[in-house]
């Protein structure tokens, strides 16, 4: 994603561009308009079953994702791509190796991983000590989004 404040030098344009002085509304909602283009990046660790009630609302919300399986495949995808949220699942095999795995852009892993249950499967005792909350699956599209339009360097 690309946005700029724009300065009169079309070759310094990004993909939005916020004129001067800046408007705080304006600023926002070109903000949003890029993170609704896709061009923000989840990666999404999870089991196969709970892919049919998270994946309808990420798509509604047009973030663009990956599907992971696992810790070590995780691993992998950062590897090849940059993500910048990262949604595990807790019903997934070892969801601390998966944390460990996680190398995200530039955020600390407490604040851009978002732990989700979907509220059958019990969370594992380990999970608990990371001192991180757990949000329902149902919610968890909705948590990505207010992550994304959050501002990393506020939450150092």
């Amino acid at each position: 994603m690309f946005v700029s404040v724009f300065s009169g030098q079309q070759e310094l344009a990004g993909e939005w561009t916020v004129a001067k002085p800046i408007d705080a509304d304006e600023l926002r909602a070109v903000l949003d308009a890029a993170v609704r283009a896709g061009r923000s990046r989840v990666l999404v660790v999870g089991r196969s079953e709970v892919q049919p009630a998270l994946e309808p609302a990420l798509d509604e919300l047009g973030i663009e994702y990956a599907w992971e399986q696992s810790g070590a495949a995780a691993g992998r995808a950062c590897q090849e791509r940059r993500f910048e949220v990262a949604l595990v699942d807790v019903g997934i095999r070892n969801p601390q190796a998966v944390l460990q795995a996680l190398d995200l852009r530039g955020r600390r892993r407490r604040r851009a991983v978002i732990l989700f249950s979907d509220g059958v499967t019990p969370v594992p005792s380990g999970v608990g000590r990371l001192g991180m909350e757990v949000v329902p699956v149902g919610d968890a599209a909705q948590v990505v989004l207010a992550t994304l339009r959050e501002d990393p360097e506020s939450r150092n």
